[in-house]
């Protein structure tokens, strides 16, 4: 779902957040959901206004909305070595055994800032695969900034390739930094950069994605005909329930209509 702006917005089902994209850097947003695990958010609209982005929580059988004309209350400033933060779409280059620096700043805001526990906001990186991170470590200095002094505050953060583990490609890493409001909730800022692994492929990683794709289209064969006749069992149970249903309505109701044709004693 997305509003006039361009603005994306989406529930992550399994992680009880609301998210918004930013459309001007791609930046990601994710705000906790109070009701917390059990909430389960589904659906997700805009209202005309689009002064709310109104959910519901399936399991605990509520709609809520976060209010979108109230600024985000955390916001990074992410540069490079290679790169500023204007070069959103040109990749990063790592190679083999180097380490790249990343110059972080992070901003609180200050109308909004007593209503958080800025004090211990940490950095990571996630993102890359689904397993996570693959072949890439890093480091922040420090591991957390405390912004409650300064609302302002830089920091660095480190990159660097694992040799046996880091595979070639195209990756996109999110570097997130996350902070406590008041009421225990997560706020989260994700800014996405752009990461490309010139390293070698080693034959071992040649050998297993040839074995993955060949096993992966025998499953799939395998997979589809047991999907078919599954569908097969499935359609014709169904029709023979239907007709079983018809069958017993159809008998119900010549009955009760005989009933209704005695005459009384």
């Amino acid at each position: 779902m997305s509003d006039k702006d361009g603005n994306i917005f989406f529930v992550e089902h399994g992680g009880n957040k609301i998210v918004k994209i930013s459309s001007d850097d791609g930046v990601m947003t994710e705000f906790d959901i109070p009701t917390g695990p059990l909430a389960t958010p589904v659906l997700l609209a805009v209202s005309e206004d689009e002064r709310r982005i109104w959910f519901t929580e399936w399991a605990s059988n509520k709609i809520a909305y976060p209010d979108n004309t109230i600024n985000t209350r955390l916001s990074m400033s992410v540069n490079t070595e290679k790169k500023s933060s204007q070069d959103s779409n040109i990749p990063v280059i790592l190679k083999e055994g180097d380490s790249y620096s990343i110059n972080i700043t992070l901003t609180v805001d200050n109308n909004i800032s007593p209503h958080v526990l800025a004090n211990d906001t940490a950095l990571s990186v996630v993102g890359m695969t689904d397993s996570g991170l693959q072949g890439i470590a890093y480091a922040s200095k420090p591991s957390t900034v405390n912004l409650t002094e300064f609302p302002e505050k830089g920091t660095e953060l480190d990159l660097k390739v694992e040799k046996d583990k880091a595979i070639a490609g195209n990756y996109t890493l999110m570097i997130t930094a996350s902070l406590l409001e008041k009421d225990n909730l997560v706020l989260s800022t994700l800014h996405p950069l752009l990461v490309k692994l010139d390293v070698p492929t080693l034959p071992s990683e040649i050998n297993k994605s040839q074995n993955f794709q060949l096993y992966s289209s025998k499953n799939l064969e395998s997979t589809d005909s047991t999907t078919l006749l599954f569908r097969d069992i499935i359609r014709i149970g169904a029709i023979t329930i239907a007709v079983a249903l018809i069958g017993y309505l159809i008998y119900h109701n010549v009955v009760r209509r005989i009933k209704a044709k005695k005459p009384k004693t």
